[in-house]
């Protein structure tokens, strides 16, 4: 029976760092971030055009675990042709990332969304709102491709840039 190489040491020794790579990466991210992104809201009312949207996002990484607090807003959505209206949400989320360059990300939260007619007409709602995507971290910088369900007839599809200080 061969003894252990020194190949094979440098690959244990390289899979037990693994953990500790992470927590030290996911100790350097802590902190506060801040994020715009963009991308397309799909709206499940026949009558209206799905918009793009443009959002803001402010948060706060604790390690694996952030708090987000989100702001979008859509451009005027076509109602059948009748009238421009205007969709825009505000959110607080708890996101989990996991470690790693290529990461998992898995988001919760509390929504109020806002839909004005532009003649004078506002609806609001509060609801729950929920997220899954993934992104590539790039030093202080990630870039995040995310689905987000915004309420029973409204999702964001979005991509975003997220620079942490």
């Amino acid at each position: 029976m061969k003894g252990i190489t020194p190949h094979s040491l440098a690959i244990i020794f390289a899979v037990l760092a693994l953990p500790a790579t992470a927590e030290i990466e996911s100790i350097q991210n802590a902190g506060l971030y801040l994020g715009a992104k963009a991308g397309k809201i799909a709206i499940d009312v026949a009558e209206i055009e799905d918009p793009s949207a443009k959002g803001l996002l402010l948060g706060y990484n604790f390690g694996h675990i952030a708090v987000e607090l989100e702001r979008n807003a859509a451009d005027e959505a076509d109602y059948g042709g009748a009238r421009p209206l205007d969709y825009d949400t505000t959110a607080v989320y708890a996101a989990y990332r996991s470690s790693g360059v290529a990461y998992v990300k898995l988001r919760g939260g509390l929504l109020r969304e806002t839909l004005n007619d532009n003649q004078g007409s506002t609806v609001s709602e509060n609801g729950l709102s929920a997220g899954v995507g993934g992104g590539i971290r790039l030093s202080n910088l990630a870039i995040e491709a995310e689905f987000t369900v915004l309420d029973q007839d409204a999702n964001l599809f979005s991509l975003g840039l997220i620079f942490n200080f």
